[in-house]
């Protein structure tokens, strides 16, 4: 079973599976691969845009996607925990990025640099906004963990079999911001990180490396507190490295063509995403990490 957002959900990657418009699943993305190397059955719960966070957004009155406690679409897909049963064997778990608040930001930083004419490289607007204290949507590592361990928590009641894979997000910016050199917009298609300055590049990979770390932290205190729960973090974003949206070759994640989301343009809603070679490459870590991490499986 896979359970996770647009991440796990594969969108922008070919094949759409069909009839899936509310979730733009692929039928490529890592879960499929893996099942079908495996020769696994496959229940694919992973959908674009879905939170964690019940009812509204962290930090604002706005009303959240849901998809995990609550369907994401109602009367046309299951919320995800309704689709976990005491027979699933093996699950996928990639969430928390929406509810982090920090999806927004990327978004918010490639669409709009508050402001500021024409912005030095050496400059961070996005991060001013957000450190000013009036973001539109706060970052916030603490909700989104919380929201991580009531979900992990259903999970193992409801499947107590389960061997649980938690994976964090994969490198989508360089460790040498200076490798975005061409930060302009409107910009060529899959190239770069949009607008964003370099500086606000960092901020912005430093804020993606400590939402991992708080993932990894929330995976492993549960399995430490419960020797019954079979949960295991793994790390995705070490084998992306060097590999990131502004590589010239090699990329294993979509670049950024802002704005993003624009309608009917999903080539834009994958802004940032692992591309198909990307998918590719999650699917053999998972393969791999299955029997290491869960040895007496």
């Amino acid at each position: 079973m896979a359970i996770g957002d647009s991440y796990a959900a594969g969108v922008g990657v070919f094949p759409p599976v069909p009839g899936d418009e509310s979730c733009v699943r692929s039928g490529a993305d890592y879960a499929h691969l893996l099942a079908w190397r495996e020769a696994w059955d496959l229940t694919d719960t992973t959908c674009s845009g879905a939170t964690l966070i019940k009812g509204v957004w962290p930090g604002t009155g706005s009303p959240g996607r849901g998809g995990f406690w609550e369907s994401a679409d109602p009367g046309k897909i299951p919320a995800m925990i309704d689709e976990v049963t005491p027979e699933t064997k093996y699950m996928t778990f990639q969430m928390g990025g929406n509810d982090s608040g920090l999806s927004i930001t990327f978004i918010d930083c490639a669409n709009d640099q508050t402001g500021v004419p024409n912005p030095g490289n050496d400059t961070h607007p996005c991060q001013d906004r957000h450190n000013a204290g009036n973001p539109r949507y706060p970052i916030d590592f603490g909700v989104m963990s919380g929201a991580i361990k009531s979900a992990l928590v259903e999970i193992h009641d409801r499947a107590t079999k389960a061997k649980v894979l938690v994976l964090g997000y994969p490198a989508i910016l360089p460790e040498d911001s200076t490798a975005c050199a061409d930060n302009e917009n409107p910009k060529p298609r899959d190239t770069g990180v949009g607008p964003v300055t370099q500086a606000d590049i960092t901020w912005l990979r430093d804020q993606l490396k400590q939402m991992n770390t708080s993932i990894k932290n929330t995976a492993e205190a549960l399995a430490a507190a419960d020797p019954s729960f079979q949960v295991a973090y793994t790390d995705t974003y070490s084998p992306f490295e060097g590999h990131d949206a502004c590589q010239t070759r090699g990329k294993r994640v979509f670049g950024v063509d802002a704005p993003i989301y624009l309608p009917d343009d999903l080539a834009r809603w994958a802004a940032g995403h692992p591309n198909a070679i990307g998918h590719y490459q999650i699917a053999g870590l998972l393969q791999q990490t299955f029997p290491t991490a869960f040895p007496q499986s």
